[in-house]
């Protein structure tokens, strides 16, 4: 708290910490006891630096693990996504399965069997990738899989570029539905593709302010329920990078069959 005794014993770690005393919630706390007490660790992630700073969201995209695009980990027999932008912006990609329970009417989760993840990689002119989406020339990253019910990534989407976002589920012929949000902080596109690379859907990013004006006295949550974040291994924040110095080193289980 503010007014802790330990403070007094520490003014230089005060001074680095640029501590002041202000009614603005903020406590610290020892590393050790936060070891020794806290269960669970959650980021709330912010991209505007100030309040009104606009704030885009894609929410369309549905889609399904099923049949020829269920092919699990080191498969490009996946859902893609193309998405790019006219300006430099920092995106979100959030991926939420279905809720199960609503499925076999049962009052628990159980992703256990379904572990998930989402992979980056760099798109040429826009076209849907082959096995090549795993080379070194287009590889970005692909978070670890979780068993979860939803798995976000965020990066640097550069301006007049096109990347590749597959949403796979690990085991190969697992099915399943799913849901994307994409948040930026500028307007971006984005096209699902098919296996013979025509496109499906496309979809524009609008002002977030706008999907909640439209649910008027509706009560909305635009971030899901529940919030595990799984970033590229070794990535600052997308807003202070425009690199993937973990390229290789994040390839992990995203590597092909042999």
């Amino acid at each position: 708290a503010d007014d802790a005794p330990e403070w007094d014993a520490e003014p230089r770690l005060k001074q680095d910490l640029l501590q002041r005393a202000e009614d603005d919630g903020v406590f610290w706390m020892a590393y050790p006891d936060w070891e020794r007490h806290a269960a669970y660790f959650s980021v709330c992630r912010t991209y505007r630096n100030n309040v009104g700073d606009p704030f885009y969201v894609i929410t369309e995209p549905r889609g399904a693990w099923s049949g020829s695009s269920a092919g699990g980990a080191g498969s490009h027999r996946n859902p893609q996504y193309i998405v790019m932008a006219e300006q430099t912006s920092a995106v979100f990609v959030y991926l939420m399965q279905d809720d199960h329970r609503y499925i076999y009417k049962r009052g628990d989760y159980d992703y256990a069997g379904k572990a998930m993840g989402l992979c980056l990689a760099h798109a040429d002119d826009d076209k849907r990738l082959g096995k090549e989406i795993f080379s070194k020339g287009h590889f970005k990253f692909g978070t670890h899989f979780i068993h979860s019910r939803s798995i976000g990534a965020e990066f640097v989407l550069e301006e007049g570029e096109c990347y590749d976002i597959m949403p796979v589920l690990k085991e190969a012929g697992q099915e399943a539905k799913y849901q994307m949000y994409v948040f930026s902080t500028r307007p971006v596109r984005m096209k699902k593709t098919t296996e013979e690379c025509k496109e499906e859907d496309e979809y524009d990013s609008v002002p977030l302010a706008n999907v909640t004006k439209k649910l008027d006295h509706v009560a909305w949550d635009p971030w899901p329920r529940t919030h595990i974040y799984n970033g590229a291994p070794d990535m600052p924040s997308a807003m202070e990078t425009d690199t993937f110095s973990a390229e290789l080193r994040g390839r992990g289980a995203w590597l092909p069959r042999s």
